[in-house]
């Protein structure tokens, strides 16, 4: 289950946009991304419900579940 409040960075990754949150801060950074059609500043919170844009495409959240996989080396 996703938090209601996060930071937009820690979002973008979440979407799949960028492969980390210093990426997403660059993105930010750059005046790519939108909240509600405004502007997004660094270390800016947003919703669920609040419309992230980048470029001007609308993104969503990914349903999917994150799947880690751990492996095992014996050492030698």
């Amino acid at each position: 289950m996703q938090p209601t409040i996060m930071r937009l960075n820690k979002w973008l990754v979440a979407a799949g946009v960028a492969n980390s949150r210093r990426k997403a801060d660059d993105l930010i950074a750059a005046g790519q991304v939108t909240v509600n059609d405004q502007l997004a500043s660094l270390g800016a919170k947003v919703e669920l419900h609040d419309e992230i844009k980048l470029n001007g495409q609308g993104l969503k959240l990914s349903e999917r579940p994150i799947q880690v996989v751990l492996l095992n080396k014996p050492v030698g």
